[in-house]
């Protein structure tokens, strides 16, 4: 059986606290820059996992990020990668706090390593790439329906999710504060050692992609080009619509993703509101009814025959959306879309996990871990969901 675990995350806005969840192993993880207690697969060691030593950073075996030393080369962090060689040649390219990646007995000091075949890594485990969990970002608890998507296409692997919702809703936020929060959670994630990024959130993924697929060297897969992509399918009359977070649709995300089906006419309307209810753990009722009824006029008024649910939030409200719609009009879900661009990366660039263990995930939000708690039960009730508090620093 999988195992999943929530923690809170402490020191926000600092950088937010190490924490390592492994099948039977107690976490006590403290803060970056120390060794964590317990470490995976039943290691032994301080900090580390699988031969790698940690202190600092963290390392995991990937295709990886900027800067790759061979051969027992090293890497020396601070105002640049210094000293990293393959073969005899150096290593530029790389500027302070760069993340290094050291493999074959290569070591990593200083920058953000990613270890295998027995490196070193400061504050890093070493493990191999396809064995890493994926990682999963949202403001809030909306993005466990891509989660839910995922895990249920791909029950062998692992799951870091990782849910702001200290800065929770992102969707009324001007895009500069959201592309902060947005990128600060997944320079975290990719700390972690995860092996791809999902931007499980709209709003985040209309103020962030480009920067985080220059910033990253891992795939990142975002929710808003594949429900597109299966919306310009899906239509029959040429008329789609979209309902998001004032965020998303003032960003013109979506209906810039449409270009490429030119024949298409998009009707794209805000629904800030929703996501709220959702939050709140409300998904029927009278207050919803005639919101959603307001909400969605203008779509019934355009004649769409097909409307993407531009928020992860909003599938939990199919219900009350299909009974104002009616039946003739197809709901696209960015969570499945979005768990079927995962699969084929995967699979193209055999990136599966292998492990015969079973997976482990792990919930991680930066607010009351609580009341997190007793959203994510809705979404992921079928896994065993096990609560760890941590503190705030």
């Amino acid at each position: 059986m999988s195992e999943l675990t929530l923690r809170r995350m402490g020191g926000w806005p600092s950088r937010l606290r190490s924490v390592t969840a492994d099948r039977d192993a107690s976490l006590n993880g403290p803060a970056f820059g120390a060794g964590l207690d317990g470490a995976a697969s039943g290691a032994g060691l301080d900090g580390a996992a699988s031969g790698a030593e940690a202190d600092g950073a963290r390392g995991v075996a990937a295709s990886g990020a900027r800067g790759v030393a061979a051969s027992g080369a090293g890497l020396d962090g601070g105002a640049g990668l210094d000293g990293g060689a393959a073969s005899g040649a150096g290593l530029d390219g790389a500027a302070s706090g760069a993340r290094g990646v050291a493999a074959s007995g290569g070591e990593a000091d200083g920058a953000r390593g990613v270890a295998a075949s027995g490196g070193e890594a400061d504050g890093a485990r070493g493990v191999a790439a396809f064995e890493a969990p994926i990682g999963i970002f949202d403001s809030g608890v909306g993005g466990l329906t891509v989660a839910r998507a995922i895990l249920d296409q791909l029950p062998h692997e692992q799951v870091i999710y990782l849910a702001d919702t200290a800065h929770m809703p992102y969707g009324p936020k001007p895009i500069a504060d959201v592309r902060a929060h947005a990128l600060h959670c997944l320079d975290d994630l990719v700390e972690r050692g995860v092996k791809l990024l999902v931007i499980a959130c709209n709003s985040a993924a209309a103020a962030c992609l480009h920067d985080a697929r220059e910033r990253y060297s891992i795939p990142v897969v975002e929710v808003i080009r594949p429900a597109v992509r299966r919306a310009a399918a899906a239509t029959r009359n040429h008329k789609v619509g979209v309902i998001g977070t004032i965020a998303t649709i003032a960003s013109g995300a979506y209906q810039d993703s449409f270009a490429a089906a030119p024949q298409t006419t998009v009707t794209a309307v805000a629904c800030p509101q929703f996501a709220e209810f959702v939050e709140r753990g409300i998904t029927s009722g009278r207050a919803l009814l005639g919101l959603a009824s307001a909400y969605l006029e203008p779509l019934q008024r355009a004649g769409v025959d097909t409307l993407v649910l531009g928020c992860t939030h909003y599938p939990l409200l199919t219900g009350v959306i299909s009974l104002v719609m009616g039946e003739q009009v197809t709901l696209v879900s960015s969570a499945d879309e979005t768990a079927r661009d995962v699969y084929r990366i995967l699979v193209e660039k055999d990136m599966l996990r292998t492990s015969d263990d079973p997976p482990s995930h792990e919930l991680l939000t930066t607010g009351d871990s609580e009341i997190f708690n007793r959203l994510a039960n809705r979404f992921l009730g079928d896994l065993r969901l096990r609560l760890a508090h941590k503190a705030a620093a």
